[in-house]
């Protein structure tokens, strides 16, 4: 190996080795996720959803009034 490659590979072995193990201890410390927690998940995407549902009559709407006016 060239010096250049070695300058630039061991710092990027060393950086890949550091996240890998900081995931791993991250992963080992957590507990499963609990009915409230995934209810939370549930309600927080339904009312997202319903959002954008709404927001997409809105303007759907605007459209439809926008077409029946005429200049």
């Amino acid at each position: 190996m060239s010096k250049a490659t070695r300058r630039l590979t061991i710092p990027l072995l060393l950086v890949l080795l550091l996240a890998l193990t900081t995931t791993m201890a991250s992963a080992q410390g957590e507990e499963p996720p609990t009915v409230t927690d995934l209810l939370a998940a549930i309600n927080t995407g339904w009312v997202l959803l319903a959002a954008f549902l709404v927001f997409f009559m809105q303007a759907g709407f605007g459209f439809l009034e926008a077409g029946f006016v005429r200049s």
